[in-house]
């Protein structure tokens, strides 16, 4: 916003200076034609000379493109203008139409993009006219003005001088308050188009959501329903991924409930795709820890196909609850970062990468024993790190464009740094409602591998600083330049926040929620 007002401030300024020219260059031919007659008359035309270049200048240079010379020259516009309306006040009178113009001047200058400077340049202006017309009104200096107000009573001129001095005060306040009123109406216009946005995306995702959760067919019968997988009985089709379908199912056993994954195409399925489905399941079987869904069991049904069978969650993704919400404070998503942290640290330890991190695999499984808890699921795309593939045996390209790492995303060998990619991608959409590269596939891919994402703090109120140097980190194009680990990301993150809010005590003598966290 502020870059639209001082563009809009620079095609004011440059309006105003034409008409400075053209009210400069006539009293110049006044000058002319009054002859000698007058006081300051030689120093009040070299200060209109240089009004006249000042202006001149103003108008070819200052341009919204190049803001820091356009602040320059406003100021220095400013400085010449208030010079010379002090020599003609006293060269035309105190008195004179001339003090109309600076009518226009205030409520041009009241109008400035910085406030102490505006109304600073406006007071010197008011001073510098009331003192001359009181000084003036009480006879302590003589009107030698062309504009004479000698023969005038001291009532007559005492009344002019104050209703003067009021207009002026009048025209600067009014001048701040239509720039107040300007500012809401665009900061309104900026809201109501980031709204708009915001809610383009969710759309976006919704539709990218159901895609994905017809091609799944949750809660349908599934090719598996009524068979068994093992000792267990396969129920309603939960999801279906890239490499295998998800039921739940019986555990015939003890009769709780369990999620059972079988491979797509079963047992006629490719003997590569069935050696992956085997090595994967044996991998997440022998993952444990608390944020990552525990698997309870490996097999093959009677046909051959091979299962794992894992605990079933109840709760929602992260993709619903950003779809409802948003975005999700501050405090909330240094706590996701850190349970994801956890559980794919775990990962990481012996060689295994997720590649596939996104609001849909990210899970908060409710009814734990110790409360809600942020779980990850499916590494049904996870790779060996010494192991460079990046594709499926179809050739699709593996992970979620705005998600994936660039290194991911061109095909080169990835490692536990990927995964960072794509945590610091999750923790800044929840937290400013945002993808970090939005857009379809090929848009988000290119923006992936092209473009810095947009500071999570110029789309979050109060956001502290130190989160937005976490995220670009964590965001780095090349691996060598982001967090040695997921791990090491989450401490920053959480470091950034505690020091942000020791630095809100100490200044403000404590910590009040920020506007983002109120907002929600």
């Amino acid at each position: 916003m502020a870059g639209a007002m001082l563009g809009a401030q620079t095609v004011r300024v440059r309006s105003f200076a034409r008409m400075v020219l053209v009210l400069t260059a006539l009293g110049l031919g006044f000058l002319w034609i009054e002859g000698p007659s007058g006081c300051l008359r030689e120093e009040t035309a070299i200060a209109m000379v240089t009004l006249i270049v000042t202006a001149a200048v103003v108008w070819f240079r200052a341009t919204p493109d190049r803001p820091l010379m356009s602040v320059w020259l406003i100021r220095t516009f400013a400085l010449v203008a208030l010079v010379e309306s002090f020599l003609v006040e006293l060269h035309e009178g105190v008195f004179s139409p001339y003090v109309a113009v600076v009518v226009l001047g205030i409520s041009f200058l009241g109008m400035g993009e910085a406030r102490r400077p505006a109304i600073g340049y406006c007071s010197l202006a008011i001073a510098g006219y009331m003192g001359a017309a009181l000084l003036v009104t009480f006879e302590i200096i003589p009107d030698i003005g062309v504009f004479s107000s000698s023969g005038k009573s001291f009532v007559e001129r005492l009344f002019v001088s104050l209703m003067m001095g009021g207009i002026f005060v009048v025209a600067l306040v009014q001048a701040r308050l239509a720039r107040k009123a300007m500012c809401d109406a665009l900061e309104r216009a900026t809201v109501a188009a980031r709204d708009a946005a915001h809610k383009q995306v969710q759309l976006d995702e919704a539709k990218v959501q159901l895609d994905r959760v017809l091609v799944a067919g949750a809660g349908r019968r599934g090719h598996w329903t009524g068979a068994r997988a093992g000792d267990y009985q396969l129920a309603e089709l939960v999801g279906r991924g890239a490499m295998g379908e998800v039921y739940a199912a019986r555990d015939r056993r003890d009769g709780s409930r369990v999620a059972v994954k079988l491979l797509t195409n079963g047992a006629s399925a490719e003997p590569a795709a069935i050696g992956r489905f085997v090595r994967e399941a044996q991998v997440a079987a022998n993952l444990r820890a608390p944020n990552l869904v525990e698997v309870k069991d490996l097999g093959r049904t009677e046909d051959g196909t091979p299962f794992l069978a894992m605990e079933l969650l109840a709760g929602h993704d992260l993709a619903w609850h950003l779809r409802r919400h948003a975005r999700m404070p501050l405090a909330e998503v240094v706590t996701l970062v850190q349970e994801l942290a956890r559980g794919l640290s775990v990962a990481h330890a012996v060689g295994i990468v997720h590649r596939d991190l996104k609001p849909q695999n990210i899970f908060l499984a409710e009814g734990q024993g110790e409360g809600a808890r942020w779980k990850i699921l499916d590494f049904g795309v996870c790779a060996l790190s010494e192991s460079g593939a990046c594709l499926t045996a179809e050739g699709d390209l593996v992970g979620t464009p705005g998600y994936l790492a660039p290194e991911q995303a061109l095909g080169n060998k990835v490692d536990a740094r990927a995964d960072v990619f794509a945590l610091g991608a999750v923790a800044y959409r929840a937290l400013t409602g945002w993808p970090a590269f939005a857009g379809a596939s090929p848009e988000a891919l290119y923006r992936t591998l092209h473009d810095e994402p947009t500071r999570a703090s110029e789309l979050v109120a109060d956001l502290p600083l130190g989160v937005d140097a976490v995220l670009a980190r964590a965001l780095s194009k090349s691996p060598a330049d982001r967090y040695s680990g997921v791990l090491e990301l989450a401490l920053s993150l959480r470091a950034a926040v505690r020091d942000a809010s020791e630095t809100r005590v100490r200044t403000d003598g404590g910590c009040a929620p920020s506007r983002a966290a109120r907002s929600r």
